[in-house]
């Protein structure tokens, strides 16, 4: 506290009332530097942004290459919006799906030359459905350090063993795999890791998972559309196959 007023308070957020508990904690994540707040961006998300007042940078966007704003997909969105709405009135498997869905998985899968692919809101929620899913087969998770958060949430939430190893350590993941009893696991990598910015050795991985029987989840966010001759990722620019991997990307 400083004359009266709480950290919490100076951070810009003002006005909540809230139990002396969680305003003590929050304080300590503001003294720390380490309490986030919303900001509001007044432009589209392209490399300068208008912030607060202030014409910035944005190097925090993945929109890279600039597909948010492009005229065609702008056009499509509307197109879309004025035949089917704005929203879906239910889940798909309750009041059905619309064309424009199936399509875009069709395309995708195309894309990806994979069997098929199933679209999410979000790239998080992508995440959650498929760990969670596919961990009905598996009892021990292994993942990446450096794994992005909504890997490690979807493990923590299906309350399975999950296995930390260091970054691109595939010795050490091959030690984690022989240590543990043979049973169905799941190995979670990024493709492209968000933060570094370096690629998972995913051949190493891969060969990994092929002998241990595991199978490969790759979140490939940052891959998709930059990575490999035609931008279908990190998969394709080490030119994988096998139904040992899974893909996430957005």
């Amino acid at each position: 506290m400083s004359n009266g007023r709480s950290l919490f308070d100076s951070a810009g957020i003002r006005g909540y009332r809230l139990h002396p508990m969680y305003r003590t904690r929050l304080d300590l994540l503001a003294r720390r530097s380490l309490l986030r707040r919303l900001r509001t961006i007044h432009s589209a998300p392209l490399a300068e942004v208008q912030l607060e007042g202030h014409q910035v940078l944005l190097f925090s966007s993945n929109n890279y290459l600039d597909l948010a704003t492009h005229p065609k997909v702008v056009e499509a969105a509307i197109t879309a919006l004025r035949r089917y709405g704005v929203g879906a009135g239910a889940s798909r498997l309750i009041s059905g799906t619309f064309p424009p869905h199936v399509e875009l998985e069709e395309r995708l899968a195309a894309f990806k030359r994979t069997e098929a692919t199933l679209v999410f809101g979000t790239g998080y929620q992508a995440n959650l459905g498929l760990i969670q899913t596919l961990a009905e087969e598996a009892s021990i998770i292994y993942a990446d350090r450096l794994c992005h958060g909504s890997l490690i949430d979807a493990s923590r939430l299906c309350k399975l063993p999950l296995r930390i190893f260091r970054h691109r350590q595939v010795s050490q993941l091959r030690r984690l795999l022989e240590r543990d009893t043979p049973t169905p696991s799941l190995i979670l990598t990024d493709g492209v890791f968000s933060m570094d910015g370096d690629l998972a050795p995913l051949p190493s991985l891969l060969a990994v998972a092929e002998s241990s029987g595991a199978r490969l989840v790759v979140d490939d966010a940052h891959g998709t559309g930059v990575m490999g001759r035609d931008g279908r990722g990190t998969v394709e620019h080490f030119g994988l196959k096998s139904a040992a991997l899974i893909q996430m990307g957005t």
